[in-house]
């Protein structure tokens, strides 16, 4: 009903001049607002260029024009209509939407000229300094950006969109080292404590994420050491592969060789889910595991993950994970919840039984500095390590990122 109306509206004035006269052109220019708003961009765009015809020195309607092309991403028409507004005399609405189109037309190095002119002219403004950052992280000149961004937080303190340009800058280190170590105890007396440390290195390899790992291991009084590669190639906007292979060292606690597989896919509305599986292989025999997961992530940012793994023996583990995060400081705290036979970090026999253990832990991650961050785990278990015999096993690990 709403759109007939408007288009009722629009036959009116347009076939029947006597009735349009009763408009007057300043309510002609908000119906063409509010059409605009609703969505119906093309009959808002003819209002607006039979307003500029009636009126060329208007610039409301040439700014409020152009605007309405940006949203049909008709960029150039757009850059085309603002750029005679922006000089003599300075127009503060049409250069700012002038940058903000050249920003969402990707075109960065125009960006900045208009910024550079805008900040000669009204220097205490900071929105122009704020996008001149948007263009130069785009562009890579992230020194520069950093330099931006300190300077407006030495003159008008820090504020969210700062701290969120400040972080994307941080982020724009790609090559990351992350040392992890691992320290499990038992209650019981007799059992020594096992202990894994690894080293890993990323860095993007033609755009794909890929990550090297080395581990090391003492486990049940033997040593072990494996070798793995991830790669995360995106196959298409909203999807991408997780890959993995590895082979062991030695054979007393890694599997000999290991392989997994899982496509992640990205919905609207915060959800996300996932696909595929781990292969592990021991010396005595052969593992498969079938893993997903399906995750919603609200607008305040708190994530809710389930994940279950399917042996092919059939045994089932639940693991189910709520997130708190904060973006802009790239912190996070979350809540881990498990329950079945996979273990939470030691593969370390091929032998899966029904024997289930109910698992509770929490993960903390906050950032050092601009190179470093940390993640402690903590995770408690009680296990079924023989039938109905029962002990708790602490689980306690560290986790230190080091990004350059």
């Amino acid at each position: 009903m709403r759109k007939l109306y408007l288009c009722l509206l629009l036959f009116i004035i347009a076939f029947f001049p006597t009735s349009a006269q009763e408009y007057t052109a300043a309510e002609n220019f908000e119906l063409a607002r509010k059409i605009a708003f609703s969505g119906n961009y093309e009959d808002a765009i003819q209002m607006l260029e039979n307003l500029r015809e009636q009126a060329p020195e208007n610039t409301d309607y040439t700014i409020f024009l152009a605007r309405v092309h940006s949203w049909q991403e008709n960029y150039e028409e757009a850059i085309t209509l603002l750029k005679p507004l922006i000089r003599d005399p300075f127009m503060p609405e049409a250069v700012k939407l002038l940058i903000t189109v050249h920003l969402w037309a990707k075109k960065y190095e125009e960006m900045i000229y208009y910024a550079d002119y805008a900040i000669g002219i009204q220097p205490e403004d900071p929105f122009y300094k704020t996008e001149k950052i948007k263009a130069l992280i785009e562009l890579g000149r992230t020194g520069e950006a950093k330099n931006i961004v300190e300077e407006l937080r030495r003159e008008s303190g820090s504020t969210p969109e700062l701290e969120y340009l400040r972080t994307r800058i941080f982020q724009e280190n790609k090559q990351e080292i992350l040392l992890a170590y691992t320290n499990t105890s038992f209650s019981e007396s007799t059992q020594k404590n096992w202990q894994q440390a690894s080293l890993s290195y990323k860095r993007n390899i033609q755009y794909v994420p890929v990550i090297a790992r080395f581990t090391y291991a003492f486990i049940r009084e033997q040593a072990g050491t494996q070798f793995e590669v991830d790669a995360y190639p995106r196959i298409s906007k909203s999807g991408y592969l997780y890959l993995n292979a590895g082979a062991a060292f030695d054979k007393d606690i890694f599997p000999e060789f290991r392989g997994g597989l899982e496509y992640f896919h990205g919905l609207k509305n915060g959800l996300s889910f996932s696909l595929g599986g781990k292969y592990l292989q021991f010396s005595s025999n052969e593992v498969f595991l079938y893993t997903g997961h399906i995750s919603y992530t609200t607008r305040s940012a708190v994530r809710w993950t389930y994940r279950p793994f399917l042996s092919d023996i059939g045994d089932l583990t639940h693991t189910f994970s709520v997130r708190f995060t904060n973006e802009l400081e790239e912190r996070f705290f979350q809540v881990d919840l498990q329950y079945g036979t996979v273990p939470y970090e030691y593969f370390v026999t091929g032998n899966f039984t029904d024997l289930k253990t109910a698992r509770a832990g929490l993960r903390y991650q906050f950032r050092l500095s601009e190179h470093f961050l940390m993640q402690p785990v903590f995770l408690f278990e009680y296990e079924e390590y023989q039938p109905s015999t029962y002990r708790n096993r602490y689980n306690g690990q560290l986790l230190t990122t080091f990004r350059f």
